[in-house]
């Protein structure tokens, strides 16, 4: 293990040197507090013994800036003047001990080496099993992001039934937690409509809906969630939006009747032709599991047709 040594006695130094390379670590020396930062800056030390009287930088003036520099870093403050004050400053900046230099101290210094190296050791595997843990938890995010991709719409890039119904979960999870209120919108495209007496099958449904869908998407905020429901189906989860304000948002959408006509039939109609269903479902008011709020607003989906929407 390497150690930083900082001392301004070179006949401490060098003993204390010597002292731990018998003992099998492997120690470096500086003689001043600011040779000592700078070079535990370049490569922090797991381990360091100052003394607590240094030219230039008082010893616990160093501890204070080397604690900044790494928390985990282990320092033991040794000393031939002895304070009260001084080692409860010592204590306070988190050294691992405060040892008293009388002639013997590389005895009491060689048990409170094991005591640190033992702690050093607990805080490397700590740190390991830190990193293995943030390893495998971003190896995870990465696959659910990568499963997301994988199970959206590919004609739309909207999320599908199975995201949106845990979307929903999540939501009245949410909303319950907090007292909210939020609403499920479905808008439901038929693939046949009738006008007058003819039929008009709707044509090339999956090559206009990205078009239609970027339009829906005008008209939201960035914490509404859309999605594919099913093959003429969108769905919508409206955070924070009771009753009255998911009806806006629905014949906000309404008012796109032309256009989706346009699109999907490749002429001009006037709305009112069942092209377009649209129903609106609140938490808590119209049910209180997912189930219920999508079965709600699907039962109550009306045509665009109609004089208002429900």
């Amino acid at each position: 293990m390497r150690i930083l040594i900082v001392d301004n006695d070179t006949h401490t130094r060098t003993a204390l040197s010597d002292f731990l390379t018998d003992e099998g670590y492997e120690p470096t020396t500086e003689s001043s507090g600011s040779a000592a930062l700078t070079r535990f800056r370049q490569q922090p030390f797991p381990l360091v013994i100052l003394d607590q009287v240094l030219v230039g930088m008082n010893g616990l003036d160093l501890l204070a800036r080397i604690k900044a520099e790494c928390r985990e870093a282990v320092v033991i403050v040794i000393t031939s003047f002895p304070a009260l004050a001084a080692a409860v400053r010592a204590l306070r900046l988190e050294a691992f001990d405060y040892l008293i230099k009388t002639g013997d101290e590389f005895a009491q210094l060689q048990g409170t080496l094991l005591r640190a190296t033992a702690l050093i050791g607990q805080q490397q595997q700590r740190n390991e099993l830190t990193d293995s843990l943030q390893q495998r938890i971003s190896s995870l995010q990465e696959e659910n992001r990568r499963l997301i991709v994988d199970h959206r719409d590919p004609t739309t890039g909207l999320e599908e039934t199975g995201q949106f119904m845990n979307r929903v979960q999540a939501e009245i999870d949410r909303s319950y937690r907090h007292q909210r209120h939020f609403s499920v919108v479905i808008l439901r495209f038929n693939a046949e409509t009738e006008i007058g007496t003819t039929q008009y099958k709707v044509r090339a449904l999956d090559g206009n809906l990205p078009l239609l869908v970027q339009k829906v998407r005008d008209r939201l905020r960035h914490s509404d969630v859309l999605a594919r429901y099913d093959e003429n189906t969108l769905s919508l989860i409206l955070p924070e939006t009771g009753r009255e304000g998911a009806l806006l948002v629905a014949q906000s959408i309404v008012a796109l009747c032309s256009d989706i006509a346009a699109a999907l039939l490749g002429e001009q109609f006037t709305v009112g032709h069942g092209l377009l269903q649209v129903g609106v479902a609140c938490f808590p008011d119209d049910g209180l599991d997912q189930n219920e709020l999508i079965d709600r607003a699907t039962r109550t989906t009306t045509d665009i047709g109609s004089s208002s929407v429900h």
